[in-house]
This record gives C-alpha cells, structure tokens and sequence, in this order.
C-alpha cells in the first residue's frame, strides 16, 4: 500500500518532470499554443509552481494579445487564491471544477505558510467550502499530496500546520523578501559582533586569571624561599 510520504514524493517529481517539459514546449510555440499549454499546466495533477512556464518567452508575450487573460490566469495560480480568483472573475477564464480544486488547494498553502494553526471557520470562509467534512477532506488529499502537513483536530475545530511547501514568488513580494533578508543580515552581523566581543572578553578573561596565577605561584615561592632562609 502506497504511504503518504511515497505519493507526495511521487507528485513532486511528476510535477517537476511534467512542468520542464511544457517549458521546452513553450519555447517552439506561441498565441493559442501557449494557451494550451497553460490550460494542460492548470489541468495536470501534479503541477502545483509555474514559474519555469512564466518565466518562457513565448508565454510572456501573452501580454498585448487577446489570450492575456489566460497569461493572468496562469499567474493567478502561481501566486494567487481562490479568493484573488472571485475578486477578479469577471476578467479571466472560467474555471472548471477541478481547477477550482487546485485553487483552494494552494489558497491553503498560502493560508498555512502565514501561520501554525487555522481555523476550520476561517478556512471555510476562505476557500468558499460550506461544511466540515468538505473542508477535511480537501485537507487530507492536500496532505496526501505533500502540499502541507500537519494535524486535524477535530474537537477544537483547527488545524494544526507543522510545513507548507512553497509557492512561487510574486514579482512584487521581491522588495519586501530582499528588505527582510537585509534585516536579518544586519542582525546576524551584530550578534557576530556581540559574540565576538564576548569571545575577546573570555579570551581577556582567561589570560588574566593565568597573569594573576602566576603572580600568586611567584608570590608563593617566594615566601617559600624566605621561610627557608629563616
């Protein structure tokens, strides 16, 4: 009987296998080609990153043409939710239900990289589910599929997140990641300098008591020797 640890093995590297090759046929392609590729990408069960296929030329020069809402599809489900998905679908393509499943299905990646423990109320309400039992089930096929871990408990009405795999990142979440990554450099190097100046203390600390040992050993001796000569 396949585990859970095996199948969400076998999603990831289906995934990664399957994505690379969309993004080689994305560079013999273009307009409507590019589209299909898209919807094949959206469609695959185990495609859950796209950004080697946004990164493609020829999907990027989706922009200006009549497919652009397909091209801010694809990015929806890179970075979005279902939520962003509601807000803005008067202006993409209509969804299929089993994208709608994939899209809630992030949208909990999302919610579960933020915090250690959710709501079933607040998950509900986010992913637009309308019972328990729906939302525990998406739950557990999530967890099947290795897009998070963690624990249901059902008595306090929560889950419980121990990892969130990650999503592709946002082109505009680039200046906040590189302003927390400067934060944490600057405070890593002034703990480097703290420690550092602990260790010289220690270091100072220690020669020190060795002076003072050996101003004691000869003060000893000598009193030592005095004695002797009396």
């Amino acid at each position: 009987m396949t585990d859970a640890k095996t199948a969400s093995a076998s999603t990831v590297v289906g995934g990664t296998e399957a994505l690379s090759g969309l993004e080689l046929l994305a560079q013999r392609c273009s307009g409507v080609q590019c589209v299909h590729l898209i919807k094949e990408a959206l469609r695959h069960s185990a495609i859950y990153v796209f950004g080697e296929l946004l990164e493609s030329p020829n999907i990027k020069d989706l922009e200006n043409t009549e497919h652009k809402p397909w091209l801010d599809l694809l990015r929806l489900f890179a970075y979005g939710t279902y939520k962003d998905y509601k807000d803005r679908a008067s202006q993409l393509p209509e969804l299929t239900r089993q994208h709608i499943t994939k899209l809630k299905q992030l949208s909990l990646v999302s919610l579960a990289s933020n915090t250690k423990v959710l709501s079933y109320t607040d998950l509900m309400n986010e992913l637009d589910i309308a019972n328990v039992r729906e939302l525990e089930d998406m739950i557990i096929d999530c967890i099947y599929l290795g897009l998070v871990h963690g624990k249901l408990d059902q008595k306090h009405g929560v889950f419980e997140i121990s990892f969130a795999m990650g999503r592709d990142i946002s082109p505009s979440d680039v200046p906040q990641m590189i302003h927390t990554l400067t934060a944490w450099l600057s405070s890593s190097e002034d703990v480097l300098r703290a420690l550092e100046t602990k260790m010289n203390e220690a270091q100072q600390a220690v020669q020190q008591r060795k002076q003072q040992d050996a101003e004691f050993q000869a003060a000893k001796a000598k009193q030592i020797e005095q004695i002797k000569k009396k």
